[in-house]
């Protein structure tokens, strides 16, 4: 789940009241231990620790003038998730990670390509994410960075991408799940040369860059084209509430999939890279 927030202080304030205890745990331990040089902020939704743009600015290769992210906490809809790109990026570090959850926490490590999942948050190991926090430099996650994006990527699976979308859609309120569908549908038609990902929690479709992405609010859907898209159709989207680089749809009122397909359409043949 998704809060919509422009500060850290936004975020926490919208968290029900379990939830904003584990989170401000969480932040205050990453604050005590995280070396000097990163900065707390609002990303994609979540609060996220970056190498600003004043120390590293080529940011982040797959957006313009976009910090380098590196740890982000959020409060999804049945789990707490840390995402730690170091972590991904390090096959010692995962390792010792690994080892030492299992010897510290009782249950089965939930853990994606970049993402901790903790259902319950009492079994969070708030001192191993503290130690985890301590083992990786600024200097060392731009050389990590700048060493993997310089690697050839192998393209990922199409069954393992089609999962994390589906997983994606049924953690969602059963009521919009079939909307959620119809979306994807109407824009893997539009897209059919795109690729399919879930990036900084949310269906994304990109190819080169990322086209456009959607995700699903409590009360809305929220598409994702970016600004000069936004701008591009201003005067189709004057009956919905837009904002710098996000278009919203009441769940109450009928859908125009149409017009998103041919926004995602339109981002995909003019190159919009946002």
């Amino acid at each position: 789940m998704q809060y919509e927030a422009d500060t850290v202080h936004d975020y926490i304030t919208a968290l029900p009241d379990d939830r904003r205890a584990v989170i401000e745990k969480l932040r205050k331990i990453i604050a005590e231990n995280l070396p000097d040089g990163f900065e707390e902020g609002i990303s994609y939704g979540m609060i996220s620790y970056v190498v600003p743009l004043s120390r590293y600015p080529k940011g982040y290769h797959v957006k313009a003038n976009e910090p380098l992210p590196f740890i982000s906490i959020a409060s999804q809809k049945n789990h707490i998730a840390i995402y730690h790109l170091g972590l991904y990026g390090d096959p010692d570090l995962e390792a010792w990670f690994t080892s030492e959850y299992a010897k510290r926490v009782p249950t089965k490590l939930d853990m994606g390509k970049s993402c901790i999942r903790f259902k319950n948050p009492a079994h969070i190991p708030y001192d191993l994410v503290a130690e985890l926090c301590n083992k990786m430099t600024v200097g060392d996650y731009i050389a990590q960075y700048e060493s993997a994006i310089a690697k050839p990527k192998s393209k990922p699976l199409a069954d393992e991408i089609t999962n994390e979308i589906d997983e994606y859609i049924e953690a969602q309120d059963p009521s919009i799940q079939p909307l959620l569908v119809k979306v994807r549908n109407a824009i893997r038609e539009a897209l059919p040369e795109a690729q399919e990902k879930i990036s900084w929690q949310m269906p994304t479709y990109w190819d080169k860059h990322n086209i456009i992405h959607f995700a699903a609010f409590k009360n809305h859907l929220g598409i994702y084209p970016g600004p000069v898209a936004i701008e591009h159709f201003r005067d189709r989207l004057t009956s919905y509430r837009s904002s710098k680089g996000a278009i919203q749809f009441q769940y109450k009122e009928p859908i125009p999939l149409d017009l998103i397909a041919e926004i995602a359409k339109w981002c995909y043949e003019t190159g919009n890279h946002h």
